[in-house]
């Protein structure tokens, strides 16, 4: 009788498994890194329009003073 030989198919080599969990990796701290950059952009960016819209408005009320 001929015996079976227990073979197990390989699904990945580990090199491929690395390259992918390191890309991976990368692509999410990326996303968050500019999610985060952005949010604070806008944040940064009203903060500044705000400051801007009331000084205007303080030289408009002292302009129209004098």
């Amino acid at each position: 009788m001929a015996q079976k030989k227990n073979v197990t198919k390989k699904r990945g080599s580990f090199r491929k498994s690395v390259v992918i969990s390191l890309v991976l990796i990368s692509v999410i701290s990326l996303a968050i890194t500019g999610m985060v950059s952005q949010q604070f952009m806008t944040y940064i960016g009203d903060d500044t329009t705000s400051l801007a819209a009331s000084a205007l408005r303080e030289q408009a009320i002292r302009n129209m003073e004098l």
